[in-house]
């Protein structure tokens, strides 16, 4: 596990500027497709499933101000800062698995929420149960404390 820090801003506002705190790479990854479901949950209010593939996530991203993450690298013991195409990458190579909700060996359930469906290389999130949340809220049961910068 590598404690990784998910730094975004949404638009060109300095004062948009959030940061949130992540256990380890994928779960920080994790928090990026939750984030871009949440956007798409926003935009879609009437929709009862909304499906997407990796090329709109992307452009998602791309389209954000910034988004970048720092992290923690245990052998130097010190943070390292990637960008945008390295979360790219990172989100390819979970999204390839063939289930995101994966078992972590506790019996507890990992990954996004149970409205989400894989098929192929795109992805169905069932809206039926809409609620309001912070667009950085990455976990049904223990939410993070998404943190402005200054």
């Amino acid at each position: 596990m590598s404690h990784t820090v998910l730094l975004v801003q949404p638009t060109k506002r300095p004062e948009g500027r959030t940061y949130v705190d992540y256990e380890s790479v994928n779960e920080s990854m994790e928090g990026v497709c939750k984030t871009y479901e949440e956007h798409l949950k926003r935009m879609n209010l009437n929709s009862p499933s909304i499906t997407y593939d990796i090329s709109q996530l992307f452009d998602f991203i791309d389209d954000l101000a910034d988004l970048s993450c720092f992290v923690y690298l245990t052998d130097t013991q010190t943070h390292q800062l990637y960008n945008k195409d390295w979360i790219k990458e990172k989100l390819s190579v979970l999204l390839r698995r063939p289930s995101r909700r994966e078992s972590n060996g506790n019996g507890h359930s990992m990954g996004l929420g149970a409205g989400l469906e894989h098929r192929s290389n795109s992805y169905t999130i069932e809206t039926m149960a809409v609620k309001a949340s912070h667009p950085l809220s990455t976990s049904d049961s223990r939410p993070p404390t998404p943190q402005r910068c200054l």
